[in-house]
């Protein structure tokens, strides 16, 4: 009898997590189908937005591993990286000014850590520079991405006829989509055969949801380009 009461207590607070998430998921969906559809600084700022957040849990793991990042100096960094480069991309400044911003931001957290009256180690140096590339620089690419116009990168967008509609929108989206479907996948997966912890940070991701993360990313990418590429007739794939 106790045992049955604990695992309906223990099956109801499951559903009521899984309820909590699909709700919440379906939200920050739609937030970011407004937000990519809507692209220039509105998608500028969401994207700064995500970046700050990002990074700041980056800096949280980085300090639990003893290391001493430059946290404001790379927080100030990143989001001067998006937007100079958004600026750029609509014609505010030159892009050679946009590209300078990489370099000298490195130069200042490097100097900031060498600077301190505890000279920052090379592990201090290492973290703030990658935070600086993988959540400033690399994310600066989704803004040139979404800025694309060519239609002969998405010849679908020929056959569309809405002015809005660009080939940077419909990349960004299948971008979007593969992420998203990796994180689906990762999830269901890893909760139903994951049992070692990819991290003791964060136990509730598996190594085994990570590594079988690469299926429905690759699966919805290709399918994604297989029907924006407006090459839906076999023959057209033979000729």
């Amino acid at each position: 009898m106790i045992s049955d009461a604990t695992t309906g207590k223990a099956v109801s607070k499951r559903r009521a997590a899984d309820h909590k998430r699909l709700v919440s998921g379906l939200l920050v969906g739609l937030f970011g189908l407004v937000v990519v559809g809507l692209g220039g600084w509105w998608f500028t700022i969401a994207l700064g937005v995500i970046v700050h957040l990002g990074l700041l849990e980056f800096f949280r793991m980085a300090q639990f591993k003893g290391m001493r990042p430059a946290t404001k100096t790379t927080l100030v960094a990143c989001q001067l990286l998006l937007i100079s480069t958004q600026w750029s991309v609509n014609g505010g400044i030159a892009s050679s000014l946009a590209d300078a911003v990489l370099p000298l931001s490195g130069a200042a957290i490097c100097g900031w850590l060498l600077l301190q009256p505890i000279t920052g180690s090379i592990a201090d140096i290492a973290a703030s520079i990658f935070g600086l590339f993988y959540l400033g620089f690399l994310p600066s690419h989704w803004l040139r991405l979404r800025n694309l116009q060519s239609v002969d990168i998405a010849p679908l967008v020929g056959h569309i006829p809405w002015s809005w509609v660009s080939s940077g929108l419909l990349i960004t989206l299948l971008a979007c989509l593969m992420v998203v479907a990796s994180d689906i996948g990762s999830f269901a997966i890893g909760r139903r055969f994951g049992h070692h912890p990819l991290s003791p940070i964060s136990p509730p991701k598996p190594l085994k949801g990570l590594t079988a993360a690469w299926h429905p990313r690759f699966s919805s990418g290709l399918s994604a380009v297989h029907f924006w590429s407006g090459r839906t007739d076999p023959s057209q794939e033979a000729a």
